[in-house]
């Protein structure tokens, strides 16, 4: 037998074929046939939300403390050459949220400064 769908808490089923949202109405024949595979032994698990999108904060001061001072003298030119606007919400943050068009921006400007591996070490928030 297989798992044909998900109860959510409004009542409603998700089917697992498709992903459609099938209501809880008697005369709904999409409704009545997953209820006649439960009948059937098919069944229909408890819904759980998706989980949320990993979300990491760092500290713009981190970043900094892990930099040499090689790597932070060429941070400083490579924000320097970036539109005043986001030089002064750079500089007004305290924390870069993953979920931030900041974070892309300095992702993507330490990835073309030291390559993904030293980036993703110097974006490293802990734990």
């Amino acid at each position: 037998m297989a798992v044909i769908g998900t109860l959510r808490e409004d009542g409603w089923i998700v089917r697992t074929s498709d992903g459609a949202s099938v209501p809880p109405d008697p005369a709904n024949l999409d409704y009545l046939a997953l209820l006649a595979a439960v009948d059937g032994g098919d069944t229909i698990a408890a819904w759980r939300p998706p989980e949320p999108a990993h979300l990491r904060t760092i500290s713009k001061d981190a970043i900094w403390r892990r930099a040499t001072d090689e790597e932070a003298e060429l941070m400083e030119a490579a924000l320097q050459a970036q539109p005043v606007r986001l030089q002064r919400i750079y500089e007004g943050a305290t924390f870069i949220s993953t979920e931030d068009e900041l974070y892309g921006v300095l992702e993507a400007a330490l990835i073309g400064l030291f390559g993904p591996g030293r980036a993703s070490e110097l974006l490293e928030s802990p734990l």
